[in-house]
């Protein structure tokens, strides 16, 4: 295995993969320095754990499976040094330099969602008892925000649920815990200023034809241009300009640059590309990451087989009136004798 990044996360990956029996072939940090634990990098270190830093990926290399990754040294601005290049074999792949809240059960209630790098990106606005702007939701853990020391202490997490769960118990009356409650653990440094600088540099060493969208195989090109993806056969109907060219409120909104190119429309619902994509946009059009207005999303939002939603076979009754059966009503209501008299004039379609 190789990992990108050399994060709490990262640090933490490859400790689990030395104590499963994975070999770490190689921890490659595109910046100049380890950004984890210190004792931790340590520790991999002394494991024989090779560190390669300010180098990034040029390359997977591999058919129908990876067999080793091609990297190269940068500058400080993320360009590519030539005569840097090195392959590393390999049969796996980790990218573990950024990592994003999973808002999106709070943002398909409705809770208010704010930009705050040093939670991640985009998190929900919570107050001190991790309440949202939905005053009977509150989210905590992962769900609300994400530091670098939640990935080594995961007291953090269970504390703000326990916070948490004593504000509910005021809130209804009930007895409280006579314990002191502790304050929730600061962030001292955050991952977001590190996924920006991976991109950049993901972006000079790789160029533009890469695939940022992978269930609709929209590249960075394709996105930042404004236009379909190649499987729909559209040929060169890219927006005049790309994004750069739309509306400020255009070029800003996620859920319209997804409607152009379909980024993010896939069973994933933006989950591998969202913050990449945002980012991408960010880049091209200078605007501020806060500006940004993130792409919604639906319900379920997680994937699900269709084996769990449909428990078996139509049913006769379903198929008859099958216009109004999401919303059930009497055979008497408003035009369900309308709908009954057009099966019987021109049966069933």
């Amino acid at each position: 295995m190789v990992i990108l990044g050399s994060g709490n996360l990262a640090l933490k990956t490859a400790q689990l993969a030395l104590e499963k029996g994975v070999e770490v072939a190689a921890i490659v940090e595109a910046g100049p320095e380890i950004r984890g634990d210190a004792k931790l990098a340590s520790t991999l270190v002394g494991a024989g754990v090779p560190f390669i830093l300010s180098h990034t990926v040029e390359r997977a290399l591999g058919e129908q499976e990876v067999r080793a990754i091609r990297v190269v040294s940068i500058d400080a601005e993320g360009k590519p040094v030539r005569g840097g290049a090195q392959e590393i074999a390999c049969d796996t792949i980790c990218m573990a330099f950024g990592v994003v809240p999973n808002i999106e059960l709070a943002s398909v209630t409705g809770c208010r969602i704010l930009f705050d790098e040093a939670r991640g990106g985009w998190a929900p606005e919570v107050d001190g008892n991790f309440r949202t702007s939905l005053p009977n939701i509150h989210v905590v853990g992962e769900a609300a925000g994400i530091s670098v020391e939640m990935h080594l202490d995961s007291g953090i997490a269970a504390e703000q649920g326990r916070r948490a769960a004593r504000a509910i118990a005021r809130s209804e009356g009930l007895p409280e815990e006579t314990e002191p409650v502790p304050a929730a653990a600061a962030t001292s440094d955050n991952m977001f200023p590190a996924a920006r600088a991976w991109l950049r540099s993901l972006v000079e060493a790789g160029g533009m034809e890469v695939v940022v969208c992978q269930c609709e195989e929209v590249t960075r090109r394709e996105l930042l241009e404004v236009s379909p993806p190649k499987y729909l056969g559209a040929g060169n109907m890219k927006f005049c300009g790309g994004v750069a060219s739309l509306s400020p409120a255009g070029r800003t909104s996620q859920d319209l640059v997804k409607r152009l190119t379909r980024a993010g429309m896939g069973h994933c619902q933006g989950k591998r590309c969202r913050d990449q994509t945002m980012m991408l946009l960010a880049e091209a059009t200078g605007a501020e990451m806060a500006n940004l207005v993130p792409g919604s999303y639906r319900v379920p939002v997680r994937p699900l087989p269709l084996s769990i939603m449909w428990a078996g076979e139509e049913t006769e009754e379903m198929r008859r009136t099958w216009p109004i059966w999401l919303h059930p009503v009497e055979e008497r209501a408003p035009g369900y004798a309308s709908i009954k008299a057009a099966e019987s004039d021109h049966g069933k379609s």
